[in-house]
């Protein structure tokens, strides 16, 4: 027995006529019927017959009125307590991100702290993957705002510099490198090398490589990882010399797990990019996280942003090869 069939039979009861019931209530009449046919059913009895004039109640109906009417109306004005004294429930708000594997280990969760502080009613989801992945979720629109390490490319999709980043070459403390003080790029291109694999789709570390082969250094890889975790793991096994961005690092270098080796005539310089759509917009709350980001972004002032993105300016890498005096 449900409370809109208690209330079909009390509208029969007042009007005695399905075409008033169904002005009264806004359903056909077919339906009100099936209605009560199911009330009369839990029932296990007849409530109302026909007759010339319209419906007529039976002594089971008139009884089941008298019963119901009192029961209907209380219960109503409970329902109407609770609708005026408790608040509404709100739909929750969530703002969706995207960030490359070393901006959403060390760069993203200071940031999303500070916006929950101020924001504490915003839920903040961050999903991790490679540029592809990030580019294809602020493409369907399942996620808000991206920062990557790379360039979008697809025009829907506006791109801001955000923050200049380092990557280095770096050993397990053990290795004969840790400990020299002239370091050049033949030294480290000596030893084998553990990288990221491309698996996930474009890396910089691939890309800083093939300039290097185009530049006549050679090299040999030792080991091609899915992620930065699995290469500082690698690198901690003395499989090879990993390269990886110096902020994956600063926790292990503090602890003396790993070195980076510094060398006069190698530096890797990329920038990483605030990533949102013009198509699908941004909601008020995702439009404030951007704000937060536009004040975390860190550009040195007064830098052309083409000395960073150097040669390959539409990913945004600077290959410096200082001195060097060999092809390898």
């Amino acid at each position: 027995m449900k409370l809109n069939q208690l209330h079909t039979f009390l509208a029969v009861a007042k009007y005695l006529s399905l075409h008033e019931v169904s002005s009264e209530l806004h359903l056909t009449q077919s339906g009100i019927s099936k209605q009560l046919a199911v009330l009369q059913r839990d029932i296990g009895t007849r409530l109302y017959k026909r007759n010339g004039k319209g419906i007529e109640l039976t002594e089971a109906g008139r009884l089941l009125l008298i019963k119901i009417t009192p029961a209907v109306k209380q219960l109503e004005d409970v329902l109407e307590t609770f609708r005026r004294k408790l608040p509404q429930e709100k739909e929750p708000v969530v703002v969706s991100l995207a960030g490359a594997f070393s901006i959403a280990a060390n760069v993203l969760p200071s940031i999303i702290a500070r916006f929950e502080k101020t924001h504490p009613g915003v839920t903040v989801n961050c999903h991790t993957g490679t540029s592809q992945q990030i580019e294809q979720l602020i493409s369907e629109g399942r996620a808000e705002i991206g920062v990557n390490t790379y360039r979008p490319l697809s025009a829907d999709i506006a791109c801001e510099p955000f923050r200049v980043q380092s990557l280095v070459f770096f050993v397990n403390s053990s290795h004969p490198l840790a400990t020299r003080r002239h370091i050049t790029l033949l030294d480290v291109l000596a030893c084998p090398l553990v990288i990221r694999s491309m698996m996930g789709g474009p890396t910089w570390t691939h890309d800083i490589l093939e300039q290097l082969s185009e530049r006549g250094f050679k090299y040999k890889v030792a080991l091609e990882c899915n992620g930065p975790l699995q290469v500082k793991e690698a690198v901690a096994r003395n499989i090879g010399v990993g390269l990886s961005y110096i902020d994956n690092l600063k926790a292990d270098v503090a602890r003396k797990r790993f070195v980076v080796l510094k060398g006069a005539d190698f530096q890797f310089t990329t920038l990483s990019y605030i990533l949102y759509s013009q198509k699908h917009g941004l909601s008020p709350a995702a439009h404030e996280f951007l704000a937060l980001l536009r004040q975390a972004r860190k550009i040195p002032v007064g830098k052309n942003l083409d000395e960073i993105t150097g040669v390959m300016k539409h990913r945004g890498l600077n290959l410096v090869t200082k001195n060097r005096n060999s092809s390898g």
